[in-house]
């Protein structure tokens, strides 16, 4: 068996984990669950046949299951039921009922919510790419607003690997492996308005970065992008990022980029965007 990989879990966590084998998983799962039952947290197993996960995840590793369901400290659903209910997934209604969930969770007492979800059979849905990176990035975002944290864990060996790169590419915090190898960007939430872009950004991964920054603005009050990571941007990149900036501009109080490097600024200049679009450029270094 691989070794697990362990991390301390915090509140706001939102994880990825391409996981090796199922006793890595039923053991990260457990300790998952058990931190947030430490934390009064209220429980979610979100899996395939979560009967049978419950016993093989959690009472066969010392958690008192029946007692947890009974008292309303664990809910349990299938993937299936949680994210492809009729066959097809709905971002926002997945969003809606977590922030459900999590009202719920505080009238009952509760601190928040931890969800552990398999998401693997989403994962292997044709044509999902960009809509399930894009559903994680806003998941990302509601775990810096709301006392929410998930384990979001898929089986690397039943998962292309370009989608396993780029779901980790849009989590705050990976387990294990850390993002994948061969995803050149990260994109993820520092806080409620402020996104980190980092690595390398080239035509390859335009027009997905396009789709990942438009997705995310209906759950931002404000954008602020922080680019201080990003090590490379061509013109396919930079092109990219305006239009998704010209679209936050439209439905957002206000968009900056801060921590611009003086080539980004350059670029940026010089492709026209600096007057074309209502956008603050912070130079890096800036106060």
């Amino acid at each position: 068996m691989t070794k697990t990989t362990r991390c301390a879990h915090a509140a706001g966590d939102h994880v990825c984990w391409a996981y090796p084998d199922e006793e890595s998983r039923r053991e990260v799962f457990a300790d998952f669950l058990r931190t947030g039952l430490a934390a009064q947290q209220r429980l979610v197993l979100i899996a395939p046949d979560p009967e049978r996960r419950l016993e093989s995840d959690l009472a066969s590793a010392g958690l008192p299951v029946r007692k947890l369901l009974r008292d309303g400290r664990l809910v349990a659903f299938s993937t299936e039921d949680a994210y492809l209910p009729d066959g097809t997934f709905d971002a926002d209604a997945r969003l809606a009922a977590y922030c459900a969930l999590i009202e719920g969770a505080l009238a009952d007492g509760f601190s928040g919510v931890r969800v552990a979800a398999d998401a693997t059979a989403v994962l292997a849905e044709p044509g999902l790419d960009t809509a399930w990176s894009s559903y994680e990035l806003r998941a990302d975002l509601l775990a810096t607003r709301l006392p929410f944290s998930a384990l979001c864990a898929y089986d690397r060996h039943a998962c292309a690997a370009d989608r396993l790169e780029l779901v980790h590419a849009v989590h705050s915090r990976s387990l294990g492996n850390g993002h994948a190898p061969g995803s050149p960007f990260r994109l993820h939430a520092l806080d409620h308005e402020r996104l980190l872009l980092a690595g390398e950004l080239d035509f390859r991964h335009a027009e997905v970065l396009r789709s990942l920054l438009t997705a995310s603005a209906p759950d931002l009050p404000r954008l602020r992008l922080d680019v201080s990571r990003l090590s490379f941007v061509d013109a396919a990149g930079m092109s990219a990022l305006a239009k998704a900036l010209t679209h936050a501009c439209e439905r957002l109080s206000s968009v900056s980029i801060e921590g611009a490097s003086e080539r980004f600024c350059r670029i940026w200049s010089l492709l026209g965007f600096d007057t074309a679009i209502e956008v603050e450029l912070v130079a890096e270094g800036a106060s």
